[in-house]
Formats: structure tokens, sequence, C-alpha cells
């Protein structure tokens, strides 16, 4: 493509400024809403324990709490597991024959649904209203047409802490768009997950061991995306746009070589979706 060098310069010549300059690199969640732990709607509390590290942040609620709250599940929501210990208590005989009450412990096991996955239930964590004045109704016009191609389910989730790509169900969420704290950073991650769905149809292997390769082929085929449109960013946009490039590739041996890997497997998948929706490609 026409941007294909210029992005792949680009990002590499900030990163080593970045470097160069002893700047940090961290990433932003662009947008609000959400808890930011995994937490009880119903208590308001931070689960503890190994639940931090099994599920993702968000309120969650079992099946009889949805149906009392008057929630729907929506349709593929996977359940989720939610652990306890709990502590008993039994009669044990001592050597002298008397009974003495002791103490045990034993986990239990709850099947619980993340709040994103939930219709007609409000969370305790609404996201700020961000009022916007740059619009791009074609933008969102062209991506309706490419997930109606490509059977896409696109879930756009009022408040949603999460913003993901689902292979099994093909399906993307993504926060509303006023939830993001400017236009640009809500296109760069949609477009972000969007590159994620042409996994299957580019046959790009969905392989954990190189999770960190494919993230990266997202973020920068979303870069080139939000090139083609010309969304402008908000100042701060593109630093973090690039953080998050630079942390992943931080995973890797030499981020050079990792990104000029990715950005070609990026170029293929924008290439799909300008075709796929009926927009020619500028490649020379």
């Amino acid at each position: 493509m026409k941007a294909y060098n210029e992005i792949v310069n680009m990002i590499l010549e900030r990163i080593d400024a970045m470097e160069k300059e002893g700047r940090q690199f961290y990433w932003v969640k662009p947008w609000t809403g959400g808890a930011k732990f995994p937490t009880s709607f119903l208590t308001g509390k931070t689960y503890k324990g190994i639940n931090i590290v099994t599920l993702s942040a968000g309120e969650y609620l079992t099946f009889n709490q949805i149906q009392k709250n008057g929630g729907r599940i929506k349709k593929g929501a996977v359940a989720r597991p939610l652990y306890f210990y709990s502590v008993g208590k039994k009669k044990k005989k001592k050597k002298e024959g008397d009974e003495e009450e002791v103490r045990y412990y034993f986990l239990r096991r709850y099947t619980v649904f993340h709040i994103d996955d939930i219709d007609g239930i409000d969370g305790h964590f609404p996201a700020e209203v961000h009022i916007h004045k740059e619009d791009y109704p074609e933008v969102d016009k062209v991506i309706r047409l490419f997930a109606r191609k490509t059977n896409l389910i696109i879930d756009i989730t009022k408040n949603a802490g999460e913003c993901f790509y689902s292979t099994n169900r093909h399906l993307l969420r993504i926060p509303e768009k006023e939830a993001f704290t400017s236009v640009y950073s809500y296109y760069s991650a949609l477009f972000h997950e969007i590159v994620h769905s042409t996994m299957k149809a580019l046959n790009r292997k969905q392989d954990d061991s190189k999770y960190c390769a494919e993230e990266l082929v997202a973020q920068i085929g979303s870069q080139l995306l939000l090139n083609w449109f010309g969304i402008i960013p908000s100042e701060g946009d593109l630093d973090n746009d690039i953080n998050y490039v630079r942390g992943w590739a931080a995973y890797l041996k030499d981020h050079k070589s990792a990104i000029v890997s990715a950005s070609s497997k990026a170029g293929k998948a924008v290439d799909y979706f300008l075709k796929t929706t009926g927009n020619n490609s500028n490649e020379e």
C-alpha cells in the first residue's frame, strides 16, 4: 500500500526516539466505564484470590441474579467460573475418646456471567460521556458493510469494560463511541478488533505462543486503516498507539523485525477489508 512504508517507518522512528529520550512506555485504556477489577454486581466488592487472575475486569452475576434483576443473557455468551473457599466444621474423635470440633476448607465453584454479556441490566460503573465534534458517518457505513459481508457481529455495548474479538463467536465487542476520550481512539480500537477478525479468512493461526505477534498485526493494521480513512488523532493519541505496539514488541527479542513481519500481515488484512467493502487499494 502507498502508506505502508510511511506507517512502519513512523512506528520505528517514534519507538527509537522515545527510547533515546528515556521515556516510559505504557498504554492507557482510551475509554471509560466498567469496573477496573473483577467485581460482584450484587455486593460491589472486588473478588479475591485466584478470581483476580481467571476473570477479566468487570461486574459479574449468577444466572439467578440476572433473572431477578430482569436481565437477559446475550446469544453466545460464555459462562465463567468463580471460585470461593468455604469453611466447614466436623466432629473428630480424640485419642481419649472425646470429640472435638475441627474446621476444614473446601473450594466452591460458581458460574457467573460478565455484565457486558447481559442485556437489560445497567452496571454500577457508568462511562464518562465525551462530546465529540468530529464525526465519520461514511466510515461507520463501510464498517457496517464489512460486518454484513463477513457475518461479523459488532456488539456496541453501553458502559462496556471490555473491548475484544471472539474467534469462536465471530463477535467484536466495543464500548459506545461516547465512552472514548477521542473519536480517533474509538476507531483505533474498532479497527484493531476488525483486523483480528480477518484471522480465519487470511489463514493467520490463533496460537497463544504468537499472541503478541497477532496484537502487532492488529494494531499496525488499525494504523493503516486510520490513515486510509483520514481519521485525525487528538493530542496524545498517536503516542498511546505507539506505546501499545511497543508493549507487545517488548516480548520479542527484535521488535523491529517483528514489526516488519507483522506489518506485512497487517497490509494483507487491510487490503482484504478494502476489497470486501468495494474500496480500491492503492498498492504501487
